[in-house]
């Protein structure tokens, strides 16, 4: 049976307007997820930006009050021959003036974002049993003082993680200017692990790495194969 003319205007009208309905509704659960995930990659920057500055505090803190009394201690047991006490405090104070690094890279200012990459490289060839190699292009005119210690941190983190848990012997790190990206690749021998675990991607030092590769609006490739070794590849577009 045909439905008569006005019938027909009405089941397509009513159609129509579903069919608008359910664009509008769909449009508007994108948008609103297109807004949590700004609104979350906001907090992830805002938490890392007070990280930062909780970190230069403290490691202030440590450097002025806690840095200069242990100073104080160590003269004072030399002044009286004491070597034993000397040598704890001396202890104590490179141990302090090592956290105060950790917590904020002072070099960064003094000698450069290269040769603070470098130091720190050289910091951790001293203190593990790891094999370093590093090739590092001039770098630091590409970059602000802010990128420069997002920078620094990516590098920081990247090399924490295979010390704690790659298990590896040699670690090579190559920072080089590729057209308009700097180009980073740190690579170790050590255990690997699957990149498909949602439960690794989500650790800590992994977010972390994560969310600084977005605030410098860079790109993050990680290749890992059991027992064969891991390798991180960012890069960072530049302006220069």
């Amino acid at each position: 049976m045909i439905l008569p003319c006005k019938n027909q205007w009405l089941l397509f009208g009513g159609i129509g307007l579903l069919s608008i309905f359910g664009f509008i509704t769909l449009q508007k659960s994108r948008n609103i997820a297109k807004k949590e995930k700004i609104q979350q990659e906001k907090f992830s920057q805002d938490l890392l930006q007070s990280q930062e500055e909780e970190r230069t505090r403290i490691a202030r803190e440590l450097h002025d009050s806690v840095g200069q009394q242990l100073t104080l201690i160590k003269k004072r047991a030399q002044n009286i021959a004491d070597d034993p006490i000397a040598k704890m405090t001396n202890n104590a104070l490179e141990e302090v003036r090592s956290i105060s690094r950790d917590l904020y890279p002072a070099l960064l200012k003094q000698l450069g974002l290269k040769d603070s990459i470098e130091q720190l490289i050289n910091e951790y060839d001293e203190q593990t049993n790891l094999f370093f190699s590093m090739d590092i292009d001039e770098i630091d005119v590409y970059f602000t003082e802010n990128t420069s210690l997002n920078f620094y941190r990516l590098v920081q983190e990247c090399l924490t993680n295979i010390v704690k848990h790659a298990s590896a012997k040699f670690v090579t790190i190559t920072i080089k200017k590729e057209h308009k990206n700097i180009v980073t690749l740190i690579a170790d021998n050590g255990k690997g692990f699957d990149v498909n675990d949602k439960r690794k991607k989500n650790t800590l030092g992994l977010k972390t790495i994560f969310e600084r590769i977005k605030i410098m609006n860079g790109k993050l490739s990680i290749d890992s194969t059991l027992n064969i070794g891991t390798s991180f590849i960012f890069s960072i577009p530049i302006k220069k």
